[in-house]
């Protein structure tokens, strides 16, 4: 019972007798407490020490026990003192651990991801870890001729906001049109510019996949997943920088992907103008539409006599603020 205090059950075993019996010998009180007389006397010197026991001037060997209220009080208030010295070097240490244990390195920040299986299977992890929103720069080659993201379409219908930029080359590839429109339709927020830096994901801005090398094909992918980090605070601020920049991508009442709403030009028009703004060729516009280059370029012609522009950059500028793109 007063372990608290320090004493071990020993040392409790002999105050208590000598409690009792005050004149008692050692030889006595190892019979009281079933202990051998040496065990007792040292027993009886470690209470000596702690204070609960004394002894009297001369040369008789009897000890005399200490009052235990006072005794005992000294002992517990000892072990508070102890107990806050302790507690006052609990700041120092954790300090310690902070800085030394908990501080990330700079291989703990970013992570290299080697395989197209273990790229795929990290982009997949990290969409599905999102609980707000998703940015991402869609670049081709893609890794399939078909790299449709059925893990958007689902996450889109649980509420998770996905906001793509697509790379112009998305839009000229076969069937480029119609798999950026599912994503539209899904509530997908997207956009499009003449040329993205790279392929790049961010889940809830606290961690991205990017690839290692700008220009590496889609054989043989390699990525790196960024942690929180001033690396990371970039990656964010250059989505956003380029989301602002780019061309807003929408669907007409038709269903089609279109650059904005017009209430001067035709579905087939504004739908037009959305990929000639975008940066695309006359051809690679012919072959989005199904049109010849020769509709394509008359059509075009309609749009700038519209507009009264003599060129095509007029026809932009005069597009934007008209809000037809």
């Amino acid at each position: 019972m007063l372990g608290a205090a320090g004493i071990t059950s020993m040392e409790e075993k002999v105050y208590r007798a000598l409690l009792r019996s005050p004149s008692a010998s050692p030889s006595s009180i190892a019979r009281t407490v079933g202990h051998s007389t040496n065990e007792v006397r040292l027993t009886l010197s470690t209470l000596e020490d702690k204070g609960l026991v004394s002894r009297p001037t001369g040369k008789t060997k009897r000890v005399v026990p200490a009052p235990p209220d006072i005794a005992i009080e000294a002992l517990l208030l000892q072990r508070q003192e102890e107990l806050q010295r302790a507690r006052l070097s609990i700041a120092g240490l954790v300090e310690a651990y902070r800085t030394s244990e908990q501080e990330p390195s700079a291989r703990d920040l970013v992570e290299v991801v080697t395989g197209s299986q273990a790229l795929r299977h990290r982009f997949e992890q990290l969409q599905r870890s999102a609980q707000r929103e998703v940015l991402m720069f869609v670049k081709p080659p893609y890794a399939t001729p078909s790299d449709q993201n059925d893990t958007e379409l689902t996450l889109l219908t649980r509420g998770i906001r996905f906001r793509a930029i697509y790379d112009r080359d998305a839009l000229d590839l076969p069937n480029g049109m119609q798999e950026i429109e599912q994503y539209i339709r899904a509530g997908e927020e997207a956009r499009v510019v003449g040329s993205l830096p790279m392929k790049l994901a961010i889940a809830d801005r606290t961690i991205a996949i990017v690839p290692m090398l700008p220009h590496q094909s889609a054989i043989d992918p390699g990525g790196a997943l960024v942690h929180p980090c001033g690396l990371l605070d970039a990656l964010i601020a250059l989505f956003e920088t380029l989301w602002n920049d780019a061309t807003p991508l929408e669907l007409s009442p038709k269903g089609n992907v279109v650059g904005g709403q017009s209430s001067v030009l035709s579905d087939d028009d504004t739908r037009l103008l959305a990929l000639l703004l975008s940066g695309l060729t006359d051809q690679a516009i012919a072959n989005q539409l199904g049109l010849s280059l020769r509709t394509v370029q008359r059509r075009v012609q309609h749009l700038m006599g519209l507009a009264r522009a003599n060129n095509r950059m007029q026809l932009g500028w005069y597009a934007s603020q008209k809000g037809w793109a």
